[in-house]
């Protein structure tokens, strides 16, 4: 760092970003803290189940928790689990000892305590704010508020009601978006923007990756048909991407190239679907569908979560 101020001044910009902020993934002689830390229960909403919300109503809006994770502070014994060394950009001096005051971002047992405890925010306004409750405990994907309602005048009151009781409870919840016919009716502080396409955008990320989410918002109401259509085009679609070769072959009767993962199967294409047959096409019981079952691509995480859900 002698030798090169600009680096110098990039390092010491980071570590003193990640003294302030914490950054549990940070590996020391190959050891995350989060190895040592234990994470608990899985409180996090599913972000599948959050989405199909959000598409039921004809008024949707979104907002986002400002530095959720620095707005808890541990009580102190817990504290000593968060201890860290640093010297700053003196090497020659002995490194101090610092400890992280609040939750740490990407500590492995920081998520079920910042759901936790903006749960039990929630709960304790319940009386007085019955609709927020229900909103934080299942509209929140960590720190983002998604949600949809059929009327502007219901979204005004939501929004407003979550407001307040994220305030109450430290949280800065801001940079809301929605989808109103008339702005002027949405009443709300740090109300930005309409989106006015019908094309919708939701994207959020971690320390690991960025992950986002487009899709075409249908200016109607959302209906069992929706549910029905989605996990037909969804999987039809996954098994285009993974199996497009086969479904090549089956369509002109080809045989299954030798380095298909289906190769030992008996595949057909039948309405659009790659099937496979066996022994069951004997039985006089089953009908066609059941016959001949539709292949599906186990490697895919949209794929895994819609037969969970």
């Amino acid at each position: 760092m002698d030798r090169d101020p600009a680096f110098a001044a990039t390092y010491m910009a980071q570590i003193e970003k990640l003294i302030e902020n914490g950054y549990a993934p940070a590996r020391f002689e190959g050891k995350p803290l989060n190895d040592c830390l234990a994470s608990g229960l899985d409180l996090l909403n599913r972000l599948i189940g959050i989405l199909f919300r959000f598409r039921i109503g004809s008024v949707d809006f979104t907002g986002d928790i400002k530095d959720m994770f620095l707005r808890i502070r541990l009580h102190a014994p817990d504290q000593r689990a968060q201890l860290f060394l640093s010297r700053g950009a003196d090497r020659e001096c002995e490194p101090c000892l610092y400890t992280m005051t609040l939750l740490i971002f990407g500590g492995s047992s920081s998520q079920i305590s910042v759901i936790y405890v903006l749960n039990r925010n929630a709960e304790t306004y319940s009386d007085e704010y019955p609709n927020a409750e229900v909103a934080v405990k299942r509209d929140h994907y960590v720190d983002d508020f998604i949600r949809s309602t059929d009327l502007v005048s219901e979204a005004v009151k939501l929004i407003s009601n979550v407001t307040v009781v994220h305030a109450r409870g430290g949280y800065d919840i801001r940079e809301y978006l929605a989808e109103v016919r008339n702005l002027s009716e949405l009443w709300v502080a740090q109300c930005y923007a309409l989106r006015l396409s019908k094309i919708e955008l939701l994207g959020d990320a971690s320390e690991h990756a960025y992950a986002a989410v487009a899709y075409w918002k249908q200016q109607r109401p959302f209906d069992a048909d929706d549910v029905v259509n989605t996990e037909t085009r969804l999987p039809n679609a996954s098994q285009k991407r993974a199996f497009n070769d086969e479904i090549r072959a089956a369509a002109v009767g080809a045989a299954t190239s030798r380095g298909s993962s289906l190769k030992t199967l008996n595949v057909l294409l039948a309405d659009g679907w790659l099937k496979v047959g066996g022994h069951l096409r004997c039985s006089p019981a089953l009908s066609f569908d059941e016959k001949y079952p539709i292949i599906l691509d186990g490697r895919d995480h949209a794929i895994r979560l819609l037969i969970e859900h």
